[in-house]
């Protein structure tokens, strides 16, 4: 893998979650003012993909 290809790998999924984080934060605020139920089910899911690409591990070519 290309050195600037492992520079750029851990803050595009810090980034990639941040925006996950938001849209979900998005969800839930919809959730609780219009449509309470069904704004909180579909939060969750995106609250999960926002950590699942937070805590990802970094590729075995990126490693030392």
């Amino acid at each position: 893998m290309n050195r600037i290809d492992c520079l750029i790998e851990r803050p595009a999924s810090v980034g990639i979650a941040a925006a996950l984080l938001f849209m979900a934060l998005g969800l839930i605020v919809i959730g609780v003012t219009v449509l309470p139920f069904i704004g909180i089910l579909l939060s969750i899911p995106v609250f999960i993909a926002a950590a699942a690409f937070l805590f990802s591990p970094r590729s075995k070519e990126c490693t030392i």
